[in-house]
């Protein structure tokens, strides 16, 4: 096995971050996360300091790359279209990148508030994609359901919709026919 110094550590991080996507925290053992990240526990302990140290790493890594590009999705620029794209992304979810779900849904879920700190870092994740929302509802025009009232509550609408479509590709329900695609599209509309 490598030592520490020796691998890639945003690699081994997306390894590792795969795994507790799809598996859970809990249910990925140490002997788990050797085998994906191709380090021996020692390096792992030494780098991480311990499976919840490398969970919050984890943590950091999806926040610069996965909302990073949830982000550029979301152009204020262009608010009803980019929050459609952003809506279609997350209804089709589980076939466009592989993975169970919405990894911060899944963490939340999971954690249900046993540790503040992670679920501190999630809320603050969640919390920078609903003020990229209110940005987006801002900008909308005024004569749309949405865009006529205060944007921070069409982000709340926004986000607890898109939490609820998350969830249901966790679990395995799509959204059929994309109905609730429509329902937005018309609540996004002049």
């Amino acid at each position: 096995m490598p030592r520490a110094k020796e691998y890639d550590r945003d690699e081994v991080l997306q390894k590792a971050m795969a795994l507790f996507w799809d598996r859970g925290f809990q249910a990925t053992g140490v002997a788990d996360l050797e085998a994906v990240m191709g380090i021996n526990k020692f390096s792992l302990y030494a780098a991480f300091g311990s499976k919840r140290g490398l969970l919050q790493e984890t943590l950091d890594l999806y926040a610069r790359t996965w909302q990073a590009s949830t982000f550029q999705m979301l152009d204020p620029c262009e608010p009803g279209p980019s929050i459609l794209r952003l809506f279609e992304f997350a209804t089709h979810l589980q076939e466009r990148i592989g993975h169970n779900g919405c990894f911060l849904l899944s963490l939340g879920q999971e954690f249900n508030h046993a540790d503040p700190d992670i679920m501190g870092r999630i809320e603050a994740l969640y919390t920078s994609l609903e003020s990229r929302l209110a940005e987006c509802v801002a900008r909308l025009d005024r004569t749309s359901p949405l865009g006529a009232g205060d944007p921070a509550s069409g982000a709340v609408f926004l986000r607890t919709h898109l939490e609820g479509i998350l969830s249901r590709s966790r679990h395995g329900g799509g959204i059929e026919g994309g109905t609730g695609l429509e329902v937005l599209r018309r609540l996004l509309e002049a």
